[in-house]
């Protein structure tokens, strides 16, 4: 009797708590909410040392600004894959037909987020007095175009992963905050710790957002170093989320199904 008692909490407590339910992905979204915040509160607190021409309000919109211009790409593309799962999966012996939906998800996002983007600079330029010159307008353009390049690929990774792996609805949104935390969307690179302050040059989306920002609040052209490895890991990081959808889409091929969602 006591060893059936204890293999029941035992699969209670383990099972069902780790696959049957989302209460540790329910403490890990405040937990990074929590962080994020801590290093915003931070960065405020240290705002006036980092000799800055610019109020630390305008530093923070024009950050997220930049950042959900192409979030919304990534959310448009990974919301196609949630809500035609029964479409993948009436093509899944034709992976064209599934590339050619999510090209076209893409196109959609991208005009959203093109119009999104234009007229909160129109908006913004009104209240904040921005004053873009042709040649910072022209480098955003760039910039933008560029870092289309790795949220495309971050967005096929978390397809991918949606298709075959079970327990991924929070999926999104940790992904989301992740990417706000280590692309210091909400604060400067300086008041993340020594050794993220390196490594934020070779993930792509924190170094477009931090090229974006010095080049509408300070319109510091960016570097052609910066430039180079920007491209060079937006690549990478396109090449493996294309890995990794194909291989979901072989793997759900071959098993006949797609898990939910």
């Amino acid at each position: 009797m006591k060893s059936i008692i204890s293999a029941f909490f035992k699969r209670e407590l383990t099972y069902r708590f780790l696959y049957k339910t989302d209460l540790y992905i329910i403490i890990l979204v405040p937990i990074l909410n929590i962080i994020s915040f801590y290093l915003l509160g931070k960065f405020a607190n240290a705002f006036s040392y980092f000799d800055m021409d610019v109020s630390a309000i305008r530093f923070i919109v024009f950050s997220v600004l930049i950042f959900y211009f192409s979030w919304e790409i990534v959310n448009n593309i990974i919301s196609s894959i949630v809500e035609q799962k029964k479409i993948l999966m009436h093509y899944l012996e034709t992976p064209a037909t599934i590339y050619h939906m999510l090209i076209g998800s893409l196109f959609v996002g991208i005009i959203q987020s093109f119009l999104f983007m234009t007229i909160q600079l129109i908006i913004l330029n009104d209240f904040m007095n921005l004053n873009l010159s042709i040649i910072t307008f022209l480098f955003l353009i760039i910039l933008m175009t560029l870092s289309l390049i790795s949220f495309i690929g971050i967005s096929l990774i978390i397809s991918g992963l949606s298709i075959w792996i079970k327990r991924t609805n929070y999926l999104f949104e940790i992904s989301r905050i992740l990417t706000i935390i280590f692309s210091a969307v909400l604060y400067s690179p300086y008041v993340l710790p020594k050794i993220f302050q390196k490594l934020i040059y070779f993930f792509p989306p924190a170094l477009y957002i931090e090229m974006s920002r010095q080049l509408i609040l300070f319109e510091k052209i960016p570097e052609i170093k910066l430039l180079i490895i920007f491209i060079i890991f937006s690549i990478i990081l396109f090449l493996v989320g294309y890995f990794i959808f194909s291989y979901s889409l072989l793997k759900a091929r071959k098993t006949g199904k797609i898990t939910a969602l």
